[in-house]
């Protein structure tokens, strides 16, 4: 059975940015990350709705 901790839920539920997960690696969104890829946007559009649906996102898949 697969460590809750190593899941791909709790990665993402302990990450400050938004992680995408692949086959051979893991990528972590950072706010300046965010902010240099999309300068109309602010902290608020990264930190909540974006966050709030990854979190989402995983736990679903989690559930399934």
């Amino acid at each position: 059975m697969k460590k809750y901790t190593d899941s791909d839920y709790a990665v993402n539920k302990k990450a400050k940015g938004i992680v995408y997960r692949f086959a051979d690696m893991t990528v972590d969104i950072t706010l300046d990350d965010y902010l240099s890829e999309n300068p109309g946007k602010c902290e608020f559009d990264f930190a909540k709705p974006i966050n709030i649906l990854s979190d989402r996102d995983y736990y679903e898949l989690q559930k399934s």
